[in-house]
């Protein structure tokens, strides 16, 4: 066995030799900042080197770039945005074709399909059959509104009653397939019952408004029902009766809904002596005489 003095020299030998003590001047001096890595990808430094930005980590978009004026100064519009406008309004308007054609309840394979896009596409647009839905009777409820005109209250009685007449017909005409789809869901869509309520309300402050003299000279107690009898005679679900049920055509469906309103009006004072001449034969002109 070796003496411990020589193990112990061994060990010392084996140990690494204390770093050399730096110099007062190379503590003073400052520490050099480390080289600026490269990018790995050379695509990645020429797209930094020709845009200025670096390209979007996985799962990120770069925002839009920014579109220069044009000559006149006005911003151009972005490309992306015109696209999205223009594929919302193909799928609204597939779906009011298929209105159209009686299918009230379309699914969104026959919806893109009619568009010409891919259900991704409409998903990524819409985020459900709800949505889609609901954008699209919005865009009717404001096609609607300003179908909604007001009437002169300077004609006479007769005259209010027929220019009303023909207004609903005409608006009824042309929403008669939207109406029957939104009314298949109005129990089960919250947002959609709402807006059909508030285009009644609409309909009810045009009643309430064309025929305000004669609801006036009643007595105060049956204002409020003759207005609202005046408003259910002109609702759709009465011109939906009269066209689908009765089976009658668009003339004499308006014949039969003067009939009902006239009927209405002469309970009130203003319009007991009323007398539209609007049968099979007669001229429109002479109501407002």
């Amino acid at each position: 066995m070796k003496p411990r003095s020589q193990l112990l020299s061994r060990g010392a030998s084996r140990s690494k030799p204390p770093a050399p003590a730096r110099t007062r001047a190379e503590k003073d001096e400052p520490a050099k900042a480390p080289a600026k890595a490269r990018p790995k990808d050379r695509a990645a430094a020429d797209a930094v080197k020709k845009t200025g930005r670096r390209p979007a980590s996985p799962g990120k978009r770069n925002p839009p770039p920014h579109q220069p004026p044009s000559q006149d100064g006005k911003e151009r519009p972005d490309g992306r945005l015109e696209r999205g406008a223009r594929t919302r309004g193909q799928v609204l308007d597939a779906l009011l074709s298929l209105l159209a054609e009686g299918n009230y309840a379309p699914s969104t394979q026959e919806v893109s399909e009619r568009a010409g896009v891919s259900r991704r596409l409409v998903f990524h647009h819409f985020t459900d059959t709800e949505s889609m839905l609901a954008a699209f009777y919005q865009k009717q409820t404001a096609i609607l509104d300003a179908l909604v005109t007001p009437i002169a209250d300077s004609l006479p009685l007769p005259g209010r009653l027929l220019a009303l007449v023909e207004q609903r017909a005409r608006i009824y005409e042309r929403i008669t397939h939207t109406r029957r789809a939104a009314l298949t869901r109005e129990y089960v869509s919250p947002p959609l019952a709402g807006r059909l309520n508030a285009f009644r309300s609409i309909k009810r402050a045009q009643i309430e408004a064309v025929f305000a003299p004669e609801i006036a000279s009643c007595h105060q107690s049956v204002r409020t029902e003759i207005a609202a009898a005046l408003g259910c005679a002109a609702s759709f679900s009465t011109w939906e009766s009269l066209r689908r049920h009765q089976q009658l055509d668009v003339e004499a469906a308006q014949r039969v809904l003067t009939h009902l309103l006239s009927g209405i009006l002469r309970l009130t004072p203003g319009g007991a002596n009323l007398v539209v001449l609007y049968g099979t034969g007669a001229r429109r002109s002479d109501a407002s005489k």
